[in-house]
């Protein structure tokens, strides 16, 4: 949330006296409702961290902290992960304070609510405000006579706090003749930090547009797809250019000559898209805000999907500072995203006949050694296809539950100002709905490293939905339903309806099998998948694959194919001492073609995963016995060039080296009596 100018600064004085407010009003208006950017986001964070003995809590009210009585101290909340910059402060502790004014002599702000973060606020008599602000100081780099302030405080994960902070001056405090001036100079340095999002979105815009022009045979370039097909390669073209403060755009633009196809040629977050018109001549000519689903839209919406943004007035194709139009369009794309919500963009009628259901839905798990490209896999054979709405991606990890995958109840405000609580709905119960929503679109739910987190703890009473019906109208749903009151009324506003997984959901899983002892999968879980072991070989149909399998290890004459070839094989057959070997096995794409260019990364990755992972418990059985660490070995490695690289290695490994060394020799050799 923004702070009040002002509100929250250190030396940056004025003249006529008068220290920060150190507060900021959280709303205005009749109600004094809660108006703040992400404020639920924020008040989630506070009730996470909340301390239960608010009375152990103190902050200076009024002059002297006197006024105490004309305050309720509504929520006190102690964060002990406080970052800066998006930098963790080690050991910072700090305490946001939310307080309601039920008194004033004037009756005026009855009712108004503010956040506190006076460092004079204690909690059990501890100033942990203070201690923080000095942290930042020292963490910082500056010292007790350097000016700097906070203009923007907000949560993450619902126990980070982030502070934004600004230095006006490292090595002197500033002083001010008045308020106003001080406002003036702070507003400079925010416009200067603000510049940098519209700077962004400036040459987005301009890909954006050059791409049409030359894909309408205008200017002169190669013809690009978006985010289509190799639409990760095309992305690395403007990369830098499509993260903003809690949104990501991306281009998708029509591929070849086609005008009139404006609905394929898009900047977009979800259904917001920005859009082009063209005109006679085939060139851009405006662009315009433009949703995906539009039944309803508000008014305010309507009004900003009206507004057209001339190309010549964005200017995007200078060097100048961004136009007014470019802010202002920006800005409204901002705006048109905080306004779409739920009623704006309603669902479709559920279909409840299960013999209109595409039958596709199983459950499969890839298991595989590192490297061995599983998620590859997914991406290829199991999205293949599929639009971004088809699928939802998560990532499993210890402190993952049962809340992230299926949903959680979190704080909402109301329209009279007090607060609700509201089912927020995780990936599975959204990708649950999609495919009630659409029986004819194939769905899945990706799950990426299944055995990271407590697999049969997320998935809870969801257990129950893996079996699958094997054949009727039912074939691909689950055999057996649940009753979830959360899921039923999210997807069928009956809290009582029963849930299944409809037969148009797929969920495909990953597994790193050197990681199963994580969290082990026990039969009754894994026998409701289907099992697919990922080969650990190299398909050579493919280029890529046969570039990567054929790329020397850096200037050394053996290729990776064959060094991974000759590890794996001390791993199967001659490391007798350790425990699931197959498992500690090198994948096939465990480095790509950059790295086995970079000795410091090819260490980094794969040498230190065979003396960290793979030989940890038989160093000798690879390695040469006279390395002691890591770092030793490593230097030996990085030092060296071309084969003595390879004494890194027992003689037992070398010899193997060798061998398929003098074979590759021979091999050539033979090619070429075969020529001649």
């Amino acid at each position: 949330m923004r702070l009040d100018l002002g509100s929250l600064m250190f030396n940056m004085n004025l003249d006529e006296g008068g220290n920060p407010s150190w507060g900021t009003d959280l709303g205005q208006g009749q109600g004094y409702k809660f108006n703040f950017e992400n404020y639920e986001t924020f008040l989630t964070a506070l009730l996470y961290q909340k301390i239960e003995d608010i009375n152990n809590v103190w902050c200076p009210l009024g002059k002297g902290g006197a006024r105490q009585d004309d305050f309720e101290y509504v929520i006190a909340s102690l964060f002990t992960k406080v970052y800066v910059n998006n930098n963790l402060v080690p050991n910072a502790k700090f305490v946001l304070l939310i307080v309601k004014q039920k008194y004033s002599g004037s009756n005026n702000h009855i009712g108004r609510r503010s956040l506190k973060y006076s460092p004079r606020i204690k909690y059990n008599g501890i100033e942990y405000n203070d201690d923080c602000y000095k942290k930042i100081i020292s963490f910082l780099g500056l010292n007790s006579e350097s000016a700097w302030f906070v203009n923007d405080i907000n949560t993450k994960n619902q126990d980070e706090l982030h502070f934004n902070v600004i230095i006006a001056d490292k090595d002197h405090s500033l002083h001010f003749h008045n308020t106003q001036e001080r406002k003036e100079f702070v507003r400079k340095l925010l416009n200067e930090n603000i510049s940098e999002e519209y700077n962004k979105f400036k040459h987005l815009l301009a890909f954006f547009v050059n791409q049409l022009r030359i894909n309408n045979d205008l200017v002169k370039g190669g013809h690009h797809a978006g985010k289509g097909y190799k639409g990760d390669k095309i992305r690395e073209l403007y990369e830098k250019y499509r993260e903003y403060d809690g949104f990501t755009l991306d281009c998708t633009i029509q591929s070849g000559y086609n005008r009139t196809s404006s609905s394929t040629n898009y900047i977009h977050n979800g259904g917001t898209n920005i859009r082009p018109n063209f005109n006679l001549n085939n060139d851009v000519e405006y662009l315009y805000l433009d949703l995906y689903k539009k039944e309803n839209p508000s008014d305010a919406i309507l009004k900003l999907l009206d507004k057209k943004y001339s190309i010549d007035d964005l200017d995007l194709f200078s060097e100048n500072e961004p136009t007014s139009t470019l802010i202002e369009l920006f800005d409204d794309y901002k705006s048109l995203l905080s306004l779409i919500n739920e009623k704006d963009h309603p669902g479709s009628k559920i279909e409840k006949d299960p013999s209109k259901y595409l039958k596709v839905g199983e459950n499969i798990i890839l298991y595989g050694v590192p490297g061995s490209g599983k998620s590859h896999k997914v991406k290829h054979e199991y999205l293949a296809g599929l639009k971004e709405e088809q699928y939802e991606r998560v990532v499993f990890h210890p402190d993952y539950t049962y809340s992230d995958f299926v949903g959680q109840i979190l704080p909402e405000k109301c329209d009279n100002g007090s607060l609700t609580y509201k089912f927020n709905p995780g990936p599975f119960t959204r990708i649950m709905k999609k495919a009630y929503e659409s029986p004819d679109k194939k769905f899945v739910l990706v799950i990426e490293e299944i055995n990271r987190g407590n697999a049969p703890a997320i998935f809870g009473d969801i257990f129950q939905l893996l079996d699958r019906e094997k054949e009727g109208d039912e074939e691909g749903f689950s055999e057996y339903s649940i009753t979830n009151h959360e899921i039923g009324r999210e997807l069928f506003d009956d809290e009582d309806a029963k849930i299944k997984i409809p037969s148009n959901l797929s969920i495909i899983a990953t597994m790193n099998t050197s990681d199963q002892n994580v969290f082990t999968l026990d039969n009754a879980f894994q026998r409701r998948w289907k099992m697919v072991q990922v080969a650990n070989v190299f398909d050579k149909s493919k280029k890529e694959e046969k570039d990567l399998a054929e790329t020397k290890v850096l200037d050394t004459d053996l290729i990776w194919e064959d060094f991974m070839k000759i590890i794996n094989e001390q791993i199967l057959n001659k490391n007798i001492t350790m425990t699931s070997m197959e498992d500690k096995r090198l994948g096939t794409h465990f480095v790509d073609k950059n790295l086995l260019k970079d000795d410091r990364q090819f260490s980094g990755k794969v040498l230190k995963y065979l003396w960290d992972d793979g030989f940890k418990f038989a160093r000798n059985d690879v390695f040469n016995s006279e390395f002691k660490t890591l770092e030793d070995l490593t230097e030996k490695f990085v030092s060296n060039s071309g084969k003595n690289r390879l004494d890194i290695f027992n003689e037992s490994v070398k010899k193997a080296i060798d061998e398929y060394l003098e074979d590759i020799k021979n091999r050539g050799n033979e090619d070429d009596g075969e020529n001649s």
